[in-house]
């Protein structure tokens, strides 16, 4: 399952990919789409996108999540 995060502008994207190296998460950025993407376990989607979260909060980032199947 894929976990994908939108940015919103190129500073968020900074931001977002800072705090993210910071943990040590690994994601692809997809930059025709803005995006972040996460490959993870579907029943661990949602620890993922809480941590993410407090990513945004404390980097006050500004996106929103989508998930795929």
């Amino acid at each position: 399952m894929k976990l994908y995060f939108t940015v919103v502008d190129i500073l968020s994207a900074t931001k977002f990919s800072e705090g993210i190296n910071r943990l040590g998460f690994h994601a692809e950025f997809e930059p025709q789409y803005g995006r972040f993407a996460f490959e993870e376990q579907e029943d661990l989607i949602d620890e993922l996108e809480m941590a993410l979260t407090n990513i945004c909060d404390e980097y006050n980032v500004n996106g929103y999540f989508e998930a795929e199947c």
